[in-house]
């Protein structure tokens, strides 16, 4: 073949006559189609095709990632009272244990819900149940909140938390804590 010689198949693609020419009927029940259909073919073009039914097994599953999702949701839960003991017992003095337990009670929550995908990553690979772990999800969240609100306490207890005018004002005569409890003077 010379370099000057235009295929055949270039020449009818670019004529502009060709292609009606070429019509092929695809109907089935047509008398004058000349392709057929292979053996064993349906054509769904037309027709919608109905989503896979769910089996038992599927709903199975989907019931399990979603107690898998709840369980993840209450581990926070169980802390709450261990967090409770350890603040009562370690007192409201300013001492560097106290201090750091407190610390660690606000630092811990803040981790856990920014990396909440990651703690919930085993159950949203599914999507079919994707809506049904957000409840999860929020009680999670409201389980860290309130291992915050018990640092928050104890950080008021301690004071170190700034909440009367004396920790904003100079002028102003300081605050005298007794017993965990602000009183003015």
């Amino acid at each position: 073949m010379s370099s000057q010689e235009v295929p055949q198949w270039v020449t009818n693609l670019t004529n502009k006559d060709f292609k009606p020419a070429v019509a092929i009927n695809t109907e089935r029940n047509s008398k004058t189609s000349r392709i057929t259909s292979p053996p064993g073919f349906q054509n769904y073009s037309n027709k919608a095709v109905p989503p896979p039914a769910r089996t038992l097994n599927d709903r199975r599953i989907e019931d399990m990632l979603i107690k898998k999702a709840w369980a993840i949701a209450m581990n926070p839960a169980k802390s709450i009272p261990m967090n409770l003991i350890m603040s009562y017992f370690s007192g409201s003095s300013l001492q560097i244990m106290s201090i750091i337990t407190t610390f660690m009670m606000i630092t811990g929550p803040i981790k856990s819900i920014i990396t909440i995908k990651e703690a919930f990553k085993p159950v949203l690979t599914h999507e079919s149940i994707k809506y049904d772990v957000k409840g999860a999800m929020a009680m999670f969240v409201v389980f860290q909140l309130l291992t915050m609100g018990i640092a928050v306490y104890k950080l008021n207890a301690m004071g170190l938390f700034p909440n009367t005018k004396s920790d904003w004002l100079a002028w102003e005569a300081p605050a005298q804590y007794v017993g965990g409890r602000s009183f003015f003077v």
